[in-house]
């Protein structure tokens, strides 16, 4: 479910996943180790379109 605020486009951790084509559980360990640095939307992430971006040129 992309969500548009600000006339930005965020996406769940799985959408990032699968847009990267890497596992969730890869989403998160970037996003702890600071890699991705995501909204928080009550017990959910939201990641930019941008950081995903910047997250492929990190990509393993």
């Amino acid at each position: 479910m992309m969500v548009t605020i600000a006339g930005v486009d965020y996406y769940t951790t799985a959408e990032t996943a699968k847009k990267l084509q890497k596992h969730i559980d890869t989403i998160r360990r970037w996003i702890r180790e600071g890699r991705i640095k995501p909204k928080k939307l009550g017990r959910s992430y939201l990641i930019s379109e941008d950081d995903i971006l910047k997250a492929l040129y990190w990509a393993d």
